[in-house]
């Protein structure tokens, strides 16, 4: 994950050439006085209005220092003492937004917030008395892949909720994290970048297209494009994390037993599994499920190996939920 510099300045730059487009005014829905400025095949997002990205700047950059932390990059290696200080970056910055999340998608929990509050709670305060470095980092993906789980709400709350369109627009296009001229990844778009060359897929490139069309939606005040967009904006996303748990359970079906693997697809499906449950896959979901929960730490099954049947399972549920091609 890269810092946060470089995507923010091309952001700002955004904003300079858009207002000198007029947008319809600072965070206003009209339209634009220049078709190109409002072309997705130019492939290029230009913010709405200076400021959009305030209120969601400060969770990145705890988001981006607790990552910082558990890679080991501010004082390696990453251990049990660790777990103090991303406690206090969560306490500080995040635990309230987790905690209160809505507007996500229609089949999210109505306590997803407080499912992953409690989850990451209780991994800090685990993580804080753990001696097994193995359990350190599992606890550590548990915490850092959740708190994508939350961004990837916020992103959806900031295309689909609210009045203002043009802010929450703006606010979506910064928490996938894409910069303007979609070269540099961070957050949400680092993450999906990241399968993408795994697994030879093209979902950035998807989440870009439709920010940039859901942009020009909100431009010329097309409520029902902007919200096909944000569906397919969504959509991507959440396909390249059920990629993401597929090929984590794929290389424990073939005898890995990487338990921080383990810990790491089971976060990517705690992403999948409810549009999973909410379109007829309960049973796939199930699969999964039961699979996992006795092996993340606390469970009955945590100290041992990862078996290569239930990993293979598994990966069929997925497969079939997703129509994962792995």
């Amino acid at each position: 994950m890269r810092t946060t510099i470089g995507w923010r300045m091309l952001g700002i730059l955004g904003v300079a050439a858009t207002l000198a487009c007029g947008p319809g005014g600072e965070g206003g829905t009209g339209s634009s006085s220049s078709g190109a400025a409002c072309d997705p095949a130019a492939a290029r997002y230009l913010l709405l209005g200076a400021g959009h990205d305030v209120g969601v700047a400060g969770w990145l950059t705890a988001f981006a220092e607790i990552h910082d932390v558990r890679k080991g990059n501010t004082a390696p290696p990453f251990e049990k003492a660790d777990f103090a200080q991303i406690e206090s970056i969560y306490d500080a910055s995040l635990a309230a937004a987790v905690q209160g999340i809505s507007g996500g998608p229609a089949w999210e929990p109505v306590d997803a917030g407080a499912a992953m509050d409690a989850l990451i709670v209780a991994a800090i305060a685990r993580g804080k008395d753990s001696q097994d470095a193995t359990d350190i980092d599992e606890l550590g993906q548990l915490i850092e892949k959740t708190l994508v789980r939350f961004l990837y709400l916020a992103m959806h709350r900031s295309m689909t909720v609210g009045a203002d369109q043009a802010r929450g627009w703006d606010e979506a296009f910064t928490l996938y994290g894409r910069s303007a001229d979609g070269t540099v990844n961070e957050f949400l778009a680092d993450e999906v970048a990241e399968y993408d060359a795994d697994l030879s897929l093209a979902q950035n490139a998807k989440v870009f297209a439709a920010l940039v069309a859901g942009r020009c939606a909100v431009l010329s005040g097309d409520a029902a494009a902007r919200a096909a967009q944000a569906a397919a904006a969504e959509e991507a996303v959440r396909s390249s994390f059920a990629y993401a748990a597929g090929k984590y359970f794929k290389a424990l079906s073939e005898g890995s037993m990487d338990r921080v693997q383990l810990a790491e697809g089971a976060m990517w499906f705690n992403i999948a599994e409810p549009w999973m449950r909410a379109h007829g896959k309960a049973a796939e979901a199930d699969t999964v499920r039961n699979w996992l929960t006795p092996l993340l730490p606390g469970g009955a099954m945590a100290t041992q190996p990862p078996d290569t049947a239930g990993a293979a399972a598994a990966l069929a549920a997925m497969r079939s939920a997703y129509a994962l091609t792995l």
